[in-house]
């Protein structure tokens, strides 16, 4: 059964969280208060609330197994497109129509093993690329974590197609055009902030088709640059201001190294000055 530890200022907030957490709905869920929390004296001694929510049984185990069975036909496709790239078949021209269909039947059939809603399937021909937009109210199971999902079967359908010279896109009811507009928003905001900061930004590891679309958003600002850094899955991208860039560049940025017999150099003691300088002769007329 499926549940976390969620805190917060009051009851409410804290279960607030844990539910969009979990996405789900408030009735599918039960919670326990493990720390009713405390405002403390002025602020001085303050705790939040700590509740664990957890899904109900049913609720759990129905996604459960259906995560089960997502993971499942994911590794029976990964190993039908290994045996398919093993053998060696004559290349066969096919029509768009062809490829729609083909591609189509992957879809149903992947969708109905996993008992998944499909209710339609979009195509959109972009030159060499081909857009797949899937409507079904089971956009939570398709897309995973993060997306993690929905790449994989489209890793496994680019495999499957690979005979052809189209590269097919999948997205979910939107859901690819949603987070690029919330990632061109963010870029957008981090931009300005270098732009008058100067400061360079370090963003999260990011998969390819991000990272691009941050080098082109980034194009859009004279002052700023961008450059990656990093290995797979662990890729990250920086955003530096030219300036910035420039001076760390430049020789004169270095310190100039000291010159010679400057380290071991001590000031003299005034005290010691004074007595070598002095005339002993001067002494003995004073006296």
């Amino acid at each position: 059964m499926q549940s976390i530890d969620q805190e917060g200022k009051t009851l409410e907030e804290a279960l607030e969280k844990a539910i969009n957490t979990l996405k789900c709905k408030k009735e599918d869920v039960e919670y326990e208060v493990l720390d009713e929390g405390s405002k403390g004296i002025l602020g001085i001694g303050s705790r939040p609330v700590i509740v664990r929510v957890r899904l109900k049984q049913d609720v759990s185990v129905k996604e459960e197994e259906k995560e089960l069975k997502v993971t499942q036909e994911i590794e029976n496709q990964k190993s039908l497109s290994k045996l398919n790239d093993n053998k060696k078949e004559e290349n066969l021209s096919t029509t768009d129509n062809d490829e729609f269909e083909k591609v189509k039947n992957i879809i149903s059939k992947f969708c109905n093993d996993l008992s998944l809603d499909l209710k339609n399937i979009y195509f959109t021909t972009e030159n060499v690329t081909i857009k797949v937009n899937l409507e079904t109210d089971d956009a939570s199971l398709l897309i995973g974590k993060h997306g993690k999902t929905l790449e994989a079967l489209q890793y496994l359908i680019n495999q499957i197609m690979h005979e052809e010279k189209a590269k097919f896109i999948l997205d979910v009811s939107d859901y690819k055009i949603k987070q690029n507009e919330k990632l061109t928003n963010l870029i957008k905001s981090i931009a300005e902030k270098v732009s008058t900061t100067k400061r360079k930004v370090t963003l999260n590891p990011m998969n390819s088709s991000d990272r691009k679309l941050v080098h082109e958003i980034i194009k859009e600002y004279k002052d700023l640059t961008t450059k990656s850094i990093g290995k797979e899955p662990n890729r990250k991208v920086i955003i530096q201001h030219k300036e910035a860039f420039s001076v760390r560049k430049n020789n004169n940025y270095k310190r100039k190294p000291l010159e010679k017999n400057t380290r071991n150099f001590k000031r003299p003691n005034k005290f010691y000055k004074k007595r070598v300088t002095e005339n002993p002769s001067e002494k003995q007329e004073q006296a």
